[in-house]
């Protein structure tokens, strides 16, 4: 019997849907957000593999402040390994709209120095293969010290066309590459030799020709944020 009267409940729905449009419409919109919705949660725990494997490349000194995982897309990484280009660079770009103030308040308690990213004093390492497209970023800096203001080094950060995630986060009108109001945190800089095979940078100061840098650039206004590290 119980299963006789579930059976004809299940035929009156069925009929009903049938009949009514606005109720079929809604019941196609739940099933395709249902089906992207586990597309998504496929795909990141796809990304989350391949970026937790890059992760295992580097010191953990090196990466220590990139997120344990992402949760959300799309983002955005750029990997530089070759030690002819004349640096280590690793960097992951990621849309955070909700958290970006409040990352930026946890980043002004552990910062080691922050500056604007339209600072004209700041210290960009470049890549061998961006100076040879554009000598006129050549700089040879004697030293680290701008009066009474130090300046840790920090990667150039190079343009990536062809995304409208990132069109406009970068500038070629600043020193760093960055869009003018962007905020970069240094988490931690030391001189010293990091990773075989790099040879001294020639455009660094005395005491800093090899080194690392690490640290995260913000931008609230836009919901952007940029892991980075870089070793010369």
């Amino acid at each position: 019997m119980t299963v006789i009267v579930l059976k004809d409940s299940f035929m009156v729905i069925i009929e009903y849907i049938k009949r009514n449009v606005q109720v079929r419409k809604i019941l196609i919109v739940v099933g395709l957000v249902t089906i992207l919705c586990c597309c998504n949660l496929g795909r990141i725990d796809e990304v989350n593999r391949d970026y937790l494997n890059e992760l295992r490349q580097y010191p953990k000194f090196l990466v220590s402040h990139f997120p344990s995982k992402i949760e959300t897309l799309p983002i955005i990484n750029r990997t530089i390994t070759d030690t002819t280009s004349d640096c280590i660079l690793y960097m992951l770009i990621e849309k955070i709209d909700d958290k970006a103030y409040h990352i930026r308040d946890s980043l002004n308690k552990i910062k080691l120095k922050s500056y604007t990213a339209n600072d004209s004093n700041l210290v960009t390492i470049k890549t061998e293969g961006l100076l040879g497209w554009h000598p006129e970023k050549i700089v040879y800096y004697r030293s680290l010290s701008r009066g009474s203001q130090f300046y840790y080094p920090i990667p150039y950060f190079e343009s990536i066309k062809q995304n409208s995630m990132v069109k406009d986060v970068f500038s070629c009108s600043t020193i760093s590459g960055l869009a003018g109001d962007i905020v970069i945190y240094i988490v931690d800089s030391k001189s010293g030799k990091f990773w075989t095979g790099l040879r001294p940078n020639k455009y660094m100061p005395v005491g800093w020709k090899n080194g690392y840098s690490k640290g995260v650039s913000l931008s609230p206004k836009m919901g952007i944020i940029i892991y980075w590290f870089v070793v010369w």
